[in-house]
């Protein structure tokens, strides 16, 4: 029914759906029915992309990324043509917002990301990196809302604006103990800052929602590897997890 939503739009076609007897569609239905609203045909956005990876003469590697992009139109497919990593940065998403949180994704999500990061390798055999990264991403949505009752359902249209941040910050540090054998721990800190503002023209009213989850994992880890392919790994992981609704 999507394709044939998009295909009347390109035509310049309205398309009006009618349901007799809606009060009885299961919520998988009116689930569909709402999300059809949910369509875009054309989007463009200016998505400079800045790289900086220079390795220097005692072995450091120094990393810097700044990306724009843009999501797909269609909530089910996305398309790219641009490079998914800029200086070992990944910079290819079809949302950052996790699909289990329920807000659904828009269409043409802009994303924006910074990057900073420094490897370096020891004499010793040890190796450090640390890495920094802020992910950012808008969109904007029209979704359908239905409540049921003793009247019947009512169906009407909502504006949705969602905003996400996260920032990560990670640091690693390994040994090489022999050619088969190397040790480690590394460090990770992702502090996630979500907004979502649904906005009813009806009845002029704002129903915003504020989430924020700050997540630390730190982990110890062995590595045995042998020339014939055949490798093992033992970890020990420790998480830690604060969310809040505001």
């Amino acid at each position: 029914m999507n394709v044939y939503v998009l295909s009347q739009a390109h035509r310049g076609h309205n398309v009006v759906l009618i349901i007799d007897e809606a009060q009885n569609l299961k919520p998988v239905v009116l689930e569909e029915v709402r999300m059809l609203s949910n369509l875009e045909t054309e989007k463009g956005r200016l998505s400079p992309k800045i790289g900086l990876d220079w390795i220097l003469p005692d072995g450091t590697r120094l990393r810097a990324d700044f990306t724009r992009s843009m999501g797909g139109l269609i909530n089910d497919s996305s398309t790219t043509i641009e490079p998914s990593e800029i200086a070992g940065f990944n910079q290819s998403f079809r949302s950052l917002i996790p699909q289990s949180a329920g807000y659904g994704t828009p269409p043409g999500l802009a994303f924006e990301t910074y990057g900073v990061g420094v490897d370096h390798k020891f004499s010793t055999g040890t190796y450090v990196d640390l890495e920094a990264q802020v992910l950012s991403s808008t969109g904007n949505q029209v979704i359908g809302a239905y409540s049921g009752g003793p009247g019947g359902v009512a169906i009407a249209d909502f504006s949705q604006s969602q905003y996400f941040n996260e920032e990560d910050v990670f640091a690693s540090i390994s040994q090489l103990i022999c050619k088969e054998v190397s040790v480690g721990a590394r460090y990770s800190l992702t502090a996630v800052d979500v907004s979502v503002d649904d906005y009813s023209p009806a009845t002029a009213q704002l129903f915003p929602q504020h989430e924020n989850s700050t997540l630390n994992e730190f982990s110890l880890f062995g590595n045995y590897y042998v020339p014939c392919g055949f490798f093992s790994t033992v970890q020990a992981n420790w998480w830690v997890q604060h969310n809040a609704d505001n």
